[in-house]
């Protein structure tokens, strides 16, 4: 990788990485330890420079009565302003969607109870029917348990 400098007489001096196996190069007739910039003096100056540049940029920065900063701060706050509406709107909607999921699982619920007292019902009627069954027939089993047994005694099955 090359890096090229530049110094304010012109000069230009090429920088190689070592890695690569390439050599440090300058193009130059000064030594890189008289290069601008070098001695604490000229870093000094230079730091002196940055901050003065920074505090004019600050000190031309608008007044806060301006009024395109004025227009700019009023379209910042139309812009938060309907954002937050926007916001209300979509919380709105998430809220009328979560009241009719809860209706609506509400309803399912309800028909599915019904459903299962509609089931419950049925069973315990069909229980009863049988039971009323058992019950009538319980009778006639008798009388045909009590045929069988006389006619087992006849054969000369039963107790000896």
């Amino acid at each position: 990788m090359a890096f090229l400098s530049f110094t304010d007489a012109g000069q230009v001096f090429l920088f190689t990485d070592r890695r690569n196996g390439s050599a440090r190069q300058d193009h130059g007739d000064d030594d890189l330890s008289n290069m601008p910039g070098r001695t604490f003096q000229d870093r000094q100056q230079a730091s002196i420079d940055a901050k003065a540049k920074m505090l004019e940029r600050f000190k031309a920065r608008p007044a806060e009565d301006d009024p395109t900063i004025a227009r700019l701060r009023a379209e910042r706050q139309a812009v938060v302003e309907a954002r937050k509406v926007r916001e209300a709107e979509r919380e709105a909607e998430k809220e009328a969607a979560r009241k009719l999921a809860a209706e609506k699982a509400a309803i399912e619920k309800a028909a599915r109870e019904e459903a299962e007292r509609k089931a419950a019902a049925e069973r315990e009627a069909a229980r009863i029917a049988e039971e009323a069954r058992i019950l009538a027939e319980a009778p006639r089993k008798s009388l045909m348990d009590a045929v069988q047994y006389m006619q087992q005694r006849a054969a000369g099955k039963g107790r000896r």
